[in-house]
């Protein structure tokens, strides 16, 4: 009797497997400079869209960043693309976005403004080296575009380059953004600060300028009134950095009408996500479910998964936060990795229409930190995953670390 049990339960087992399994259709390569006929298939999926926003499961995947790289490459080539907004601050990728038009530097240097180490790699310089490529080639300009508002230490960077031929603008910045510790300034003196920059701002200092400097001037001020309100905001906060990533490129795309784009970032960020709870609350929403809600069609997401191999995160050990390199065990039973795990495709992509939202369905979705934070609580590998997130899901099979740069000996000043 318990041999005829487990016979069916392997039975009715295999039968939901291959129901999942059955939906996956083949890609040929995540390889940028490879043929890009079999993305033809995705247009059907992104046809209506002006932005898509391109996730990851981990920000550590070395294969994510190319994939996005051959993603993006099709659509610059076959759609007119043109932009490239990334989940870092918008000063800190304007050296960047010179580099790529063509101004003497290095994408090492210029990249190493980039505070977040996820995006230090060696991946993101070979994204960076081809934009400059295309660049001197194509009348399609391409654009290199930070929308968050984390950090400070770009912002001040930036301003003193703004302005290097205005003594007297440039010394108020630095009075202004110097000496703010963040996050050890107390909220008395960041008010203070805030007060002083509004004060600044209000007082034209663009000045007659070229309309790229004004469009770089309200894009920096935009960032950093968001730093200030997030520092200084009580009570609901917990998602006004997604709604931040969302207003700035909307912003952007207003000053840039012609702007097509991706929009890179974690799965978390870009899914269409919305959670409600109750009339008492505020709506919780990711970048992707801001974008999604005033965008409507025009805004499509697509979540990067992985079932095998490997990512870099952060680790606390209990006195100090260290790099380190994760291998992923089998997925579990009730994840989505599990149900394709056994696809003979490298790489492939999944309708989500076409799958069944099962109870307590979890995928992978592991942030900067993995392991324990530095507050020593453990950081767990699965969430929930909601079908209705994604326009288009595409997995590869086995995944290593990203190539992280060193830059340990580098100073990055220019």
């Amino acid at each position: 009797m318990n041999k005829i049990l487990i016979l069916i339960a392997i039975l009715v087992s295999t039968n939901l497997y291959s129901q999942w399994e059955g939906k996956a259709k083949p890609l040929k390569t995540i390889d940028p400079m490879a043929e890009l006929d079999d993305l033809n298939a995705l247009d059907h999926y992104l046809e209506s869209a002006s932005i898509i926003g391109i996730g990851e499961s981990t920000h550590g995947t070395s294969e994510f960043t190319t994939m996005r790289h051959r993603i993006f490459r099709y659509l610059v080539e076959k759609h007119h693309y043109n932009t490239f907004f990334l989940e870092a601050d918008f000063s800190a990728t304007q050296r960047i976005n010179r580099y790529i038009h063509g101004e003497t530097d290095t994408a090492s240097e210029a990249l190493y403004e980039v505070q977040l180490w996820p995006w230090r790699t060696a991946e993101m310089i070979e994204l960076i080296e081809w934009m400059r490529s295309y660049n001197e080639t194509h009348q399609n300009v391409l654009n290199f575009i930070g929308c968050d508002m984390q950090l400070l230490v770009d912002d001040l960077l930036e301003w003193n380059r703004f302005f290097i031929d205005d003594t007297i603008r440039s010394k108020q910045i630095h009075d202004i953004l110097s000496d703010i510790k963040s996050p050890k300034t107390d909220t008395i003196q960041i008010r203070k600060k805030y007060i002083e920059w509004m004060n600044f701002r209000n007082s034209n200092p663009v000045g007659d300028r070229s309309p790229n400097q004004i469009m770089e001037f309200k894009m920096m001020d935009l960032g950093l009134q968001q730093w200030f309100e997030h520092k200084l905001c009580k009570g609901e906060n917990y998602n006004f950095r997604d709604s931040c990533m969302a207003v700035n490129i909307q912003y952007y795309m207003n000053l840039n009408p012609n702007t097509k784009g991706i929009y890179f970032a974690h799965n978390g960020h870009s899914a269409k996500a919305i959670y409600s709870y109750g009339p008492k609350y505020y709506d919780k929403k990711s970048a992707g479910g801001f974008l999604s809600e005033s965008m409507k069609d025009q805004y499509k997401s697509i979540g990067l998964l992985t079932t095998n191999g490997s990512f870099h995160a952060i680790n606390w050990n209990g006195k100090a936060h260290n790099m380190e390199s994760f291998i992923l065990k089998s997925p579990k039973r009730n994840s989505i990795e599990y149900k394709f795990k056994n696809t003979e495709a490298d790489v492939f992509y999944i309708d989500p229409t076409e799958l069944k939202q099962t109870k307590n369905l979890s995928y992978t979705s592991v942030g900067a930190i993995f392991g324990r934070s530095y507050q020593g609580y453990k950081v767990y590998r699965y969430s929930l995953l909601k079908l209705n997130r994604y326009d288009l899901l595409i997995m590869i099979k086995d995944t290593h670390p990203t190539d992280l740069l060193d830059y340990s000996k580098s100073k990055g000043k220019k």
